[in-house]
């Protein structure tokens, strides 16, 4: 769980911004949520939130069915995995 900080309250002198990555995906062009929409929003959520987007995955044009050809997300996943992405989490 994420402590939350009202913009009214001053930070702890421990304060330490949290370190995010973001994956954005899209299977047509077609779709009401182009990967700008949804990148734009993750990235006001993060400012909300004081997080700090460190690194953008991105697979446009890929089904969300199967993570096969989904090489953003595999590579994300490898990231995490091999510590690659330190101290950052998904959002």
């Amino acid at each position: 769980m994420i402590n939350q900080i009202e913009s009214n309250e001053e930070r702890p002198e421990t304060f330490v911004k949290l370190r995010a990555v973001k994956y954005v995906r899209m299977s047509t062009e077609h779709q009401q949520y182009s990967t700008e929409n949804q990148s734009d929003k993750i990235r006001e959520y993060a400012a909300r939130h004081d997080i700090e987007i460190i690194r953008t995955y991105t697979d446009a044009g890929k089904s969300g069915m199967r993570i096969d050809d989904r090489v953003s997300l595999q590579q994300l996943l490898k990231d995490v995995e091999t510590g690659s992405a330190p101290e950052c989490r998904a959002c």
